[in-house]
């Protein structure tokens, strides 16, 4: 306990919430991605999509998987820019564990579902899908 009541947080906890907060997209960034829950095998889960104004009908999309300690929002974030200038659709699965993506928790057949749930939002062209991981 601190002066006055406060608590005062050990360093490393601070210095891992830092960590995790850089992951975060700043709130601007964001603001047009949109988190879409959906259940896979009788568990929820969630990815973020981004459908840029840019993107046609039907547009290419890029499947994007966040490396280890990182986050869809945060992987969505760093592939905008070039979603709005080339009018891609964004699809960013959430593994089961922060630590990574397994095997059997996160079935192929769960990226095919949210694939599947993207396309009721903007339709995709099944001929331009692109996967794309990334690994910290």
């Amino acid at each position: 306990m601190g002066v006055g009541g406060t608590t005062i947080m050990p360093r490393s906890v601070a210095k891992i919430m830092f960590m995790l907060a850089a992951l975060l997209p700043p709130a601007s960034e964001a603001a047009d991605m949109q988190q879409r829950d959906i259940t896979f095998n009788n568990e929820p889960r969630n990815y973020v999509l981004y459908v840029p104004d840019t993107a046609k009908t039907p547009a290419p999309m890029i499947l994007l998987l966040h490396g280890s300690f990182g986050s869809a929002a945060g992987i969505t974030a760093l592939w905008k820019a070039d979603a709005d200038a080339n009018g891609i659709v964004l699809v960013a699965p959430t593994s089961r564990i922060i630590s990574g993506w397994n095997i059997i928790g996160d079935h192929p057949d769960f990226l095919r579902a949210a694939i599947l749930d993207a396309a009721t939002q903007h339709p995709i062209d099944p001929r331009r899908m692109y996967p794309i991981g990334r690994e910290s």
